[in-house]
């Protein structure tokens, strides 16, 4: 594009943008109406009591969300109506598709394959087409792919730096494509991931061998056999209605794949991964004839978007976050905490690897460690997923499977030595017969039975029951306190209904009282429960978790929300008359600074009582 030209469409598309105010607009109306809500529903609140808390606190949940989803909708509207304006504005050559590429001034570059250098599979007219996933690629199988993204989370992606690719993004012009080799050590790591616990495959990076270069391999058996990848910086539509064309339109990273696997000959066919980037991942096959030498057929899955609104299936990570990503970011922080569909292709990828040239899959199980029949996770299902563990349930059982790294397991057995007995908490199953490593997904995974298998809490939870919550919950963490046990990460998502009863969870984060000031000073908990009087210097204290559980309460009912100020919406809850009496002494005790042990010791009223009496001692911290 001309710069006259590129100059014309910029201010046009200037020009065409007052939504963005129509946008401001929106948001300050949802949020008039938002505190309008609010107000009626304090002064509810006043004049009916607690027991109209729930009704009322329904309606404005309700309210707030038809609000958003308003919001979004029109938003969407707006971005798509502005997409469709740009690309109106923009020649062909020049378009980009924000679902095939997220990131800004990484254009979709359509190729005319006459003019391609790199063709060689064209030239005799080789019959080529696009086929399905399931065509090229080996079944699932269950719960690989999530336990060896769960390595990498733990393992790799929280120490792989995004600097090069932000440097790279940041020197370059607003009319530059995003360089393509910066991107290859990250496809490297979620390629090294995918074949966690199969050792017969490797992955390779940069190699030269003749005239033809790949940008990374595969080498199975050591070496003795050999696929070649390809990555480019983008690429190429289809023609609508025409699949096929999307090979045409790419076929210079498929015929260098060809020509970089046309050193390893004899074999039947080569299965390679083309990839732009590291955000989408396609699969192409050629096959051979008898002798292995000439190409027969080429098959490429899956197929390639022909414009705006295509769903992809084959995204592996979303590099749209990197327009967010900070100075210092790693890799984690553009990672989601379950595996985006690409990455469970480029796990069955590896097993189809190991179906083509014999070798075993490595079979997924949890080894115990008194050598008894290991754990069949066949029938097992997902019931958590985050950055840090998996808890699996089997059938019939009533208890979980946590598997996390080797650290954290032992970490929170530890603790649970200590605090096992205590109300509230719940236990783990103690032996080596429920405990042990995790095999099949790479090396440095361990699992532990914990008792029980509870329900999420919800609001509804604590809008029925505020006080016997309350009670249960303070009861959990004086008895952790009580034991010189600081949990550090409470929040919602670990706490558990267990026979009507709300117990405390997870103790990977926790730490002792009296362990050193250094492993107090670590912040491992959610940042959104963090508590502000955390002294950096000074380490974890008890009033932390005190600060953490009533920002969980509030968080539930609604009072909290993000980007809020937490000491002033602790000042506002304060003052609510409905929110029982000890509740509302510990946020005094905290606004206080929460200095001392703060202690709740219930009457013979029981659970459920209103009545409690308050102590706060001083001298220990």
């Amino acid at each position: 594009m001309e710069a006259s030209e590129l100059s014309n469409v910029d201010g046009e598309l200037q020009a065409w943008k007052p939504y963005d105010a129509e946008l401001a607009r929106s948001w300050e109306s949802i949020n008039r109406q938002l505190a309008w809500a609010q107000s009626i529903a304090a002064e509810v609140i006043r004049e009916k009591g607690f027991e109209k808390f729930k009704e009322v606190t329904d309606g404005i949940t309700a309210y707030r969300k038809t609000l958003v989803e308003d919001h979004l909708e029109f938003t969407k509207r707006k971005e798509l109506d502005y997409e469709q304006k740009r690309l109106s504005l923009c020649p062909l050559k020049k378009r980009r598709l924000p679902e095939a590429s997220l990131l800004r001034n990484s254009s979709i570059v359509s190729v005319n394959f006459e003019d391609c250098k790199e063709k060689v599979i064209w030239k005799d007219n080789i019959p080529r087409q696009i086929v399905g996933v399931d065509e090229l690629l080996e079944s699932p199988r269950h719960l690989v792919a999530e336990l060896r993204w769960l390595h990498f989370l733990l393992y790799e992606a929280k120490e792989t730096d995004l600097t090069d690719v932000l440097n790279m993004r940041k020197g370059r012009s607003k009319t530059q494509n995003d360089k393509e080799l910066e991107y290859h050590p990250l496809l490297f790591k979620f390629m090294e991931a995918s074949s966690g616990g199969q050792p017969e495959v490797k992955f390779l990076r940069e190699v030269h061998v003749g005239g033809a270069r790949e940008d990374l391999s595969s080498s199975i058996l050591g070496g003795k056999f050999n696929e070649a990848h390809e990555v480019k910086a983008a690429f190429s539509l289809a023609v609508s209605g025409k699949p096929e064309t999307g090979i045409e339109r790419n076929v210079a990273g498929i015929s260098k794949m060809y020509k970089s696997n046309k050193k390893y000959a004899g074999l039947p066919c080569h299965l390679g991964i083309f990839a732009t980037r590291c955000e989408y991942v396609w699969f192409v096959k050629f096959r051979y004839e008898q002798r292995g030498e000439a190409v027969v057929s080429c098959e490429v899955a899956p197929e390639f978007p022909c414009g705006p609104g295509w769903e992809m299936s084959n995204v592996l990570c979303d590099l749209a976050l990197l327009n967010t990503a900070k100075e210092g970011s790693k890799l984690i922080d553009i990672c989601p905490s379950e595996p985006n569909n690409g990455f469970h292709l480029l796990v069955r990828y590896v097993d189809t690897l190991c179906t083509l040239y014999s070798i075993p899959k490595a079979p997924l199980e949890l080894a115990r460690n008194d050598g008894s029949k290991s754990i069949d996770l066949s029938t097992a299902s997902i019931v958590g997923q985050g950055y840090k563990s998996v808890v699996f349930k089997l059938p019939g059982e009533d208890c979980v499977i946590k598997v996390s790294d080797r650290s954290r397991i032992g970490r929170e057995t530890f603790i649970h030595e200590r605090v096992d007995g205590t109300s509230f908490t719940r236990p783990q199953r103690k032996g080596l017969r429920w405990c042990g490593q995790v095999l099949g997904a790479g090396d440095g995974l361990e699992w532990m039975v914990l008792a029980g298998f509870g329900r999420p809490v919800t609001s509804d939870n604590v809008l029925w029951d505020f006080q016997g919550c309350w009670n249960q919950a303070s009861a959990a963490l004086v008895g952790l306190h009580s034991r010189g046990v600081l949990h550090r990460d409470i929040k919602p998502s670990n706490m558990l209904i267990f026979h009507d009863e709300l117990w405390l969870n997870d103790f990977d984060c926790s730490c002792l009282v009296d362990e050193s000031v250094e492993i107090r000073r670590m912040r491992v908990g959610a940042p959104y429960f963090e508590s502000p009087l955390f002294d950096g210097a000074e380490g974890f204290l008890y009033r932390d978790d005190w600060y953490s559980l009533v920002l969980t309460f509030l968080d539930l009912l609604g009072w909290y929300g993000g980007g809020a100020d937490k000491n002033s919406t602790l000042s506002a809850a304060v003052r609510n008359e409905t929110f029982p009496a000890s509740f509302k002494a510990c946020i005094n005790w905290l606004l206080a600074d929460g200095d001392g042990l703060f202690r709740v010791e219930l009457m013979e009223g029981g659970q459920n009582s209103e009545e409690t009496k308050i102590k706060i001692k001083t001298k220990t911290k």
